[in-house]
C-alpha cells in the first residue's frame, strides 16, 4: 500500500512550479470591492469594515469578544499553531517578531499572551489599518505602516539576528513578481530569518476542488471575486532559492516554512 500512496502523494503535490488565479465569494459585499477584486487597500478596507468574517472592530471590547468567534484565521487549530510557533521561537532564541500584514492581530495577541517578553512589531499597509490595530491591540509593542514592496521599509528591519519576519495567511495577495521582489529586498536588507504560515498550497485535488466550487457558485448566481493566486510548493521555492534555506515546521491547518539566510 505504501508503494502506491507515495507516488500518488507526489503527483498530488504538483512537483513543479504552478501558479493559478484564485477566486472567492464575499456575498453582496464582493460587488462593492474596488474593480471587483480583493487586490487593493480600498477593497481590504471594505472587507475589514463590513464583512462579518474579516471585520476588525473599532473598539477593544468588541475585538476581545470576537477573538473567540469563527472568523478568518480563528479556527480550532489556532492554539496549536501558536504552540508550534512558540516552540520555534524558544528553540531559535528569537526575541522580536516582525509581523507583515497583521490584519486583526489575533495570532499576535495570543502569541504575546504566551510569551510576554517577545517584542512584536505588527504592521499594516494602510494608516487606517494601523490606527485601528493600535486602538484594539494595546499589548502590541509597535504597530506601524509597512509596504512589503518598498525596499526601504525592509531596511528598517535589517539583519536583526534575534528577529524573525512573520508572514501569515496572506500569501495569495502577492503576484509571483511581488514575491520575488520581496525576497530580493529581504536578502539585500540582510534579513536573517523568515517564517511563512501558508494558508493554501496548490495541489491537484485543491485545483479541482477550486474549479468545482466556483462552477457551483456561478450556477447559484453568486458573484466570485479575484483575490490573488494559489501556488504549488515548488513555485514558492523559486522565490527564495539561492537566498534562503528552507525547513518545514508542523503548523496545523497551514503549511509552516522556516527560512534562514544562506
Amino acid at each position: 500500500m505504501n508503494l502506491l500512496i507515495r507516488p500518488l502523494k507526489y503527483i498530488n503535490s504538483l512537483p513543479f512550479p504552478v501558479t493559478v488565479r484564485h477566486y472567492a465569494s464575499f456575498g453582496h459585499i464582493g460587488r462593492r470591492l474596488k474593480d471587483g477584486e480583493l487586490r487593493s487597500k480600498e477593497s481590504w478596507q471594505t472587507l475589514r469594515d463590513e464583512h462579518p468574517r474579516y471585520r476588525i472592530p473599532q473598539d477593544r471590547e468588541t475585538w476581545i469578544h470576537e477573538l473567540s468567534l469563527n472568523k478568518d484565521g480563528q479556527d480550532d487549530k489556532l492554539q496549536e499553531r501558536i504552540n508550534a510557533f512558540v516552540a520555534l521561537i524558544e528553540k531559535e532564541g528569537i526575541r522580536t517578531v516582525y509581523s507583515i500584514g497583521a490584519g486583526g492581530g489575533v495570532f499576535e495577541y495570543y502569541l504575546k499572551k504566551r510569551l510576554p517578553y517577545i517584542k512584536i512589531v505588527a504592521s499594516e499597509l494602510t494608516q487606517m489599518g494601523v490606527d485601528r490595530l493600535r486602538r484594539v491591540f494595546i499589548e502590541c509593542d509597535t504597530v506601524e505602516r509597512f509596504d512589503a514592496l518598498n525596499a526601504e521599509h525592509w531596511k528598517k528591519i535589517g539583519s536583526d539576528p534575534e528577529g524573525v519576519v512573520f508572514i501569515y495567511r496572506n500569501e495569495r495577495e502577492f503576484s509571483d513578481e511581488d514575491w520575488r521582489k520581496m525576497f530580493r529586498y529581504m536578502d539585500e536588507a540582510g534579513v536573517q530569518k523568515v517564517f511563512l504560515g501558508i494558508m493554501y498550497m496548490l495541489t491537484v485535488s485543491a485545483f479541482v476542488q477550486e474549479k468545482i466550487r466556483n462552477l457551483k457558485r456561478r450556477f447559484r448566481g453568486e458573484s466570485v471575486t479575484f483575490v490573488g493566486y494559489l501556488r504549488s510548493h515548488e513555485a514558492f521555492r523559486t522565490f527564495w532559492e539561492d537566498r534562503y534555506n528552507e525547513r518545514e515546521i508542523s503548523f496545523p491547518n497551514c503549511r509552516g516554512l522556516y527560512l534562514t539566510r544562506t
